[in-house]
């Protein structure tokens, strides 16, 4: 595959607010350099909705469906392989701490990735100078409303959840 090159303009058109930080961090990727891309704590503590707020709404369903199987799994191997009654209550939290260290791991090399995406489709439109950072800038930032239409993803996921334990019983 062949890396294309990204501008710092373009980089901080797409992410907007707090831009100087990802640059940052990115910085060493971006050279060609090996890097970690760092540990993003929002990421780590808020992983759905910093997706959400970064407008990564497609990463945040995918990192929603990977936490239900991980209950289906649960149950699967604890109650039907090992034959208990029931999973421990600490698979669940064991397995979400998980979950939370890989999206901090990872957040940031996935917003990487999420933000070329973006400034490889708005170039593939062949627009002006002008208005083409003014479309980086609307297709990333940040956004409250995605935001919350992830929290409305959670909810979804979380009353697939509750009718999953309560038909399981």
């Amino acid at each position: 595959m062949v890396e294309r090159e990204y501008s710092e303009e373009e980089l901080r058109a797409v992410v907007g607010k707090n831009a100087e930080s990802y640059i940052k961090i990115w910085a060493p990727i971006i050279r060609g350099e090996k890097s970690t891309n760092g540990f993003n704590v929002a990421g780590f503590f808020l992983a759905a909705s910093w997706m959400g707020y970064r407008k990564m709404t497609n990463i945040a369903a995918a990192w929603f469906v990977v936490a239900f199987i991980s209950v289906l799994m649960e149950d699967l191997v604890f109650i039907l392989i090992l034959g208990r009654p029931e999973s421990p209550a600490i698979a669940g939290s064991l397995f979400g701490f998980i979950l939370a260290l890989v999206c901090g791991y990872w957040g940031n090399t996935w917003y990487l990735s999420h933000v070329k995406t973006i400034v490889d489709s708005v170039r593939s439109k062949g627009l002006a100078r002008e208005e083409y950072y003014d479309e980086l800038s609307k297709r990333g930032g940040t956004s409250w409303g995605h935001t919350f239409l992830v929290l409305g993803i959670f909810f979804v996921f979380l009353i697939a959840g509750f009718v999953y334990e309560t038909l399981k019983l």
